[in-house]
């Protein structure tokens, strides 16, 4: 995540937010005891609305991430084109870490499995 991460905050804070993103975003509301809203709901009928659905998990990752993880701000969440033959809905998250700018590819499997890597 360092080459996305514009600026000189430390890499070890942007590897940190990382690995809380890929666990919020895998994880399902309800598992956590301390929070009941903490993660995603099960995405399996949204996802089988298929391009329908795509307004309505650009609002909810972004709704999760920016009230899961503070360190960001201004975070927003765009749809990509699908890759060609792809079996998941990609989307670019862009959020600002202090003075710089976070972005990481986000791909939502048909499963419900979410995969966050750094934009190149």
């Amino acid at each position: 995540m360092r080459a996305q991460v514009e600026g000189t905050r430390a890499p070890d804070e942007a590897a940190s937010i990382l690995a809380h993103l890929r666990l919020l975003l895998n994880t399902r509301r309800g598992a956590c005891r301390l929070d009941a809203g903490y993660g995603l709901p099960d995405l399996t009928d949204i996802l089988h609305g298929g391009i329908e659905a795509v307004p309505q998990l650009e609002q909810l990752l972004c709704e999760t991430i920016q009230r899961h993880e503070p360190r960001l701000r201004a975070v927003t969440v765009r749809a990509r084109p699908p890759d060609d033959g792809a079996l998941c809905l990609g989307f670019e998250v862009q959020a600002r870490l202090g003075a710089e700018i976070v972005r990481l590819d986000t791909r939502v499997q048909r499963g419900g499995q979410v995969q966050l890597e750094p934009r190149a």
